[in-house]
């Protein structure tokens, strides 16, 4: 496969391509049968074909980059663990160098691949049903929605796209992409005639990405504002604790409201609006606030005994007695 990679600044490092030759198989195993029907006596010649073979990419083609065309970054530094953050950069790492021909689809789940600790993934926060767990990958989300942000502002629009089941903090609402390796993908198609170069890279607590190809597809911008139609109060759960003293209560988990979401494209020419339209309508469930509540019986409080103080010898009597009137 031909080598591009990417400089300085808008500058890339692209490999001339090398036209090869191929065997025509096809060929080879017809005349093969041919000669093996027709056996004479005497030696057979069978011919191998060979065929010139052209790459599919050229210099030519990939010299049409020379600018970068939309970017787009989400902050992950001071919400993150360690191993979230770890998990963050090396999804940036794996769709970093991407090259997507006119036509070509991106598949988040192909490049990427699943998020095994054999790869260095660790484990980090992940939505599984209503609740917040630990698993490897938990953070790679945040990658999957920061492209999908970069990708809208390239003015492409996804193939398939799905909000995570609750809210997230790191892009609006409606504009999320959320992935699960074997189940849940995020897909885009590059509609433009000319090729993209996606960079990817984790740095300074933030995440960004940036799409590269050629500089005549600047020229609109977008803007994508969303609408909240419906907010959904969190629920509250009660779950008893054995270890907590009846009339007590400890919020375990604070919830989080449910939402119903709207999202626009808005495109912009020459500064104005030429376009509006409803990108998608997402649904995120309330999370429930979980009070746990104990069910420990309260153990009466032990009262000490007041002891009377101990008999004590009545003290001598100082008292000088009355004279009865003579000298002693």
């Amino acid at each position: 496969m031909l080598l591009i990679k990417k400089a300085s600044g808008d500058n890339f490092i692209i490999e001339e391509e090398k036209v090869g030759t191929k065997l025509d198989v096809q060929a080879l195993i017809d005349d093969l049968n041919n000669k093996i029907s027709s056996t004479k006596e005497g030696n057979s010649e069978v011919v191998a074909k060979l065929d010139t073979d052209v790459p599919k990419i050229t210099k030519e083609q990939l010299s049409k980059i020379n600018t970068v065309i939309s970017t787009f970054n989400t902050t992950f530094g001071s919400t993150s663990t360690s191993s979230r953050a770890t998990n963050i950069t090396l999804g940036a790492k794996a769709v970093n160098g991407t090259l997507l021909m006119p036509g070509d689809q991106f598949s988040f789940n192909k490049i990427v691949g699943d998020t095994t600790p054999d790869k260095g993934y660790q484990k980090g926060g992940a939505y599984i049903g209503d609740e917040v767990v630990e698993d490897y990958g938990g953070g790679i989300c945040q990658v999957s929605s920061t492209l999908h942000n970069a990708v809208l502002r390239a003015g492409i629009l996804p193939d398939y796209r799905i909000n995570h089941s609750m809210t997230v903090g790191y892009v609006p609402l409606g504009l999320d992409a959320t992935i699960f390796y074997g189940a849940t993908d995020y897909t885009f198609t590059n509609s433009t005639q000319y090729p993209i170069y996606i960079e990817g890279y984790a740095s300074g607590g933030k995440v960004y990405f940036n799409l590269y190809s050629n500089s005549s597809l600047i020229g609109k911008t977008y803007d994508f504002p969303t609408e909240t139609t419906e907010t959904i109060a969190a629920p509250v759960k009660y779950e008893d604790d054995p270890n907590l003293e009846v009339g007590k209560e400890v919020v375990a988990r604070p919830g989080s409201n449910g939402y119903k979401v709207k999202a626009y494209r808005v495109t912009y020419e020459n500064g104005k609006e030429i376009s509006r339209e409803l990108m998608n309508s997402d649904y995120y469930k309330p999370a429930p606030k979980v009070i746990k509540r104990g069910t420990k019986p309260v153990q009466p409080k032990e009262t000490t005994p007041t002891t009377p103080p101990a008999n004590q010898a009545t003290p001598p009597n100082t008292t000088t007695p009355p004279s009865n009137g003579g000298a002693q």
